[in-house]
């Protein structure tokens, strides 16, 4: 939770990091910037036939961006903000190409992929769970909102900071287990929709369908049109759409693939890039587009969730109250991780005074203790398991870490109920044999079923 909350709060600067990092995505706001054609020549000129998506600047300070897929693999490409001409070609492999990627990636999935979000999503739960019972606990926190105990017991002193931090805090967490643990989970829905479930046969796309033009035969249907052009066509079609990005299909002689434009309309609570329209590249017609502040309920609820969670609310506010939100977010996005030290510390210390007045070592621990060197035959397991079947290798990298760890804990934490009765059952059969002075070496049959459950659910994820 501490590591969740802390890059959450340095995530909310994402595009500042990235503009600090990065020089070669600097503008000078005083000089004129260069043309979208010139960017989309630059590209055509050296990845001649592969698709790509061009990046509008998000600021004054900023120049474009573009990413392209060759057979080398997605590539990222960023441009002299007066010439055009690229300036830095970045592969996008693994989660190092870029600091604020890194960031990103490392609060969203801990760095490891698919699963990695629904591990990140079950904490969204937590924290949810984590606000309801603090209320039901500490029943009297409204005389104490504004309470902070000095010179007292340590104890009185971090459950006082606990109960100030989570009274003030309370409505923002809650928000935010809400929004991360949906923006989360939904990719363990879409694995079990796509993998254990029938599989739709169609993928419904929302959109404001326009109908479509005839094709302009009085030009030859031989050159896409210019770039500007085309974003002409999608600002005249939509005023007031702000355009973020342009994708532009692999060249097909003998298929007409449309392009894709994308924006944001004016609105707060509407994620970034949901408007779009997709044009005809030859003749410049709008076959569809999709106005983000007209699509049905479900839909607008969905994409309020990223703005909300990563507090990009005020930018058509002004610098002054999107900095001054963004700045709250961040103060805010630290309180989980503040609150998960601080009630820690309580439990320790409840715990010790409980452990000094009983007079004697309390078994938990030591059976804890024992029961991380009963697991460990089964985690050599698990990892033998990955690797002579599913890997073919023996190296220990993040796609193995992933496979390995995170995924099955991931569906051990889903499945809590059943993950806490083997636990519980573990450490009463712990708790017997160190009782009876049984040799540690029979610890792993003692957490058995905990750990053919952690076994069991490696292979079902695999």
């Amino acid at each position: 939770m501490i590591l969740i909350a802390v890059s959450g709060s340095i995530a909310v600067f994402n595009d500042e990091i990235e503009w600090l990092a990065t020089p070669e995505i600097r503008a000078d706001p005083a000089k004129e910037l260069v043309s979208v054609d010139k960017i989309t020549k630059s590209i055509r000129t050296d990845y001649d036939q592969s698709s790509f998506e061009i990046f509008f600047p998000p600021g004054n300070h900023w120049t474009y961006s573009a990413e392209t897929t060759t057979e080398q693999g997605a590539l990222n490409l960023l441009f002299d903000p007066g010439s055009g001409q690229i300036t830095k070609v970045r592969p996008r492999g693994g989660y190092t190409w870029s600091l604020s990627f890194w960031i990103r990636q490392f609060h969203v999935r801990l760095l490891m992929g698919l699963w990695g979000r629904v591990f990140v999503g079950i904490f969204g739960v937590t924290l949810i769970i984590s606000c309801i019972t603090g209320l039901l606990v500490y029943r009297n926190w409204i005389k104490s909102m504004f309470q902070l105990r000095r010179g007292r017991r340590p104890r009185v002193f971090y459950m006082d900071l606990h109960k100030l931090i989570g009274f003030w805090s309370l409505i923002f967490n809650i928000m935010i287990g809400f929004t991360g643990a949906f923006l989360g989970l939904e990719n363990l829905y879409n694995q079990i929709q796509r993998k254990w479930l029938d599989p739709p046969t169609q993928t419904q796309v929302i959109s404001q369908e326009v109908t479509p033009q005839s094709p302009d035969t009085s030009q030859p249907q031989t050159e896409i049109q210019l770039a500007s052009t085309l974003i002409s066509r999608a600002q005249s079609h939509f005023p007031q759409m702000k355009i973020t990005r342009i994708s532009f299909p692999r060249f097909d002689p003998n298929r007409t693939d449309p392009i894709v434009i994308r924006g944001d309309h004016p609105g707060p609570l509407i994620a970034t890039g949901q408007s779009r329209v997709i044009i005809d590249p030859y003749s410049g017609n709008v076959l569809s587009s999709l106005d983000a502040r007209e699509v049905d309920t479900p839909s607008f609820l969905y994409n309020m969730l990223d703005p909300l969670h990563h507090g990009y609310l005020g930018k058509e506010f002004g610098s002054y109250i999107k900095y001054l939100i963004k700045t709250l977010w961040a103060i805010l996005g630290l309180t989980p991780g503040i609150l998960a030290i601080t009630g820690s510390m309580m439990w320790w210390m409840r715990n010790r005074r409980r452990t000094a007045t009983q007079g004697q070592p309390t078994k938990v621990r030591t059976a804890w203790e024992y029961g991380l060197l009963g697991s460990l035959p089964f985690l050599v397991l698990g990892y033998a398991i990955q690797a002579t079947i599913w890997r073919n290798g023996w190296n220990l990298d993040l796609e193995m870490l992933q496979h390995w760890l995170v995924k099955p804990i991931s569906l051990m934490a889903a499945c809590f109920p059943v993950t806490v009765y083997l636990y519980n059952r573990s450490v009463k059969n712990v708790q017997t044999l160190i009782s009876q002075g049984t040799s540690l070496w029979l610890t792993p049959g003692a957490i058995g079923f905990l750990g053919l459950w952690y076994v069991l659910t490696s292979c079902l994820l695999n």
